[in-house]
């Protein structure tokens, strides 16, 4: 682990694409059967529109860089460019765990009580928040032990 930097890149969880799949073909299966639909026209543009989802949660991201001078994120291909919060500026630094649908409603961009959410997957995030706004914000964590050790290092958790 770099003592400068330590980043981390998140995507979406393999389970939703894999559910995407699953209810598409379930549609597909019954439009078949019950409404004895025999016509391909149906079939193409769903397996089309599986595809482009499979790509964008593919294509998803979550990046993180965590600096001594603060924390830097950008939830690709939303945020074109990196978001920098520095640390002198948070009032408050704390890792928590969160339950994603019942707090904030899912994964991904989310904003929730004046709160804002970047989440690709799993349940723990640092929560921070600004002095100026008072909004807090959660950022989703990948390695919470090696975050955790990073943030000690340099005497901000």
């Amino acid at each position: 682990m770099d003592s400068v930097n330590y980043k981390e890149i998140q995507r979406i969880d393999p389970i939703w694409i894999l559910g995407t799949f699953a209810f598409i073909n379930i549609l597909n299966y019954l439009t078949f059967i019950y409404l004895e639909v025999r016509n391909n026209d149906i079939f193409y543009p769903t397996y089309a529109m599986f595809v482009l989802l499979l790509v964008a949660f593919l294509w998803i991201r979550l990046e993180t860089i965590y600096t001594k001078d603060g924390l830097q994120y950008r939830f690709f291909p939303f945020h074109r460019k990196f978001r920098f919060l520095q640390w002198k500026d948070l009032d408050q630094v704390e890792m928590v765990k969160i339950k994603p649908i019942r707090d904030f409603g899912g994964w991904g961009i989310r904003k929730r009580n004046g709160n804002m959410a970047y989440i690709a997957q799993g349940n723990t995030t640092i929560s921070v928040t600004e002095i100026k706004s008072g909004i807090k914000i959660f950022v989703g964590v990948k390695n919470k032990e090696k975050l955790t050790q990073f943030l000690s290092h340099h005497h901000i958790l």
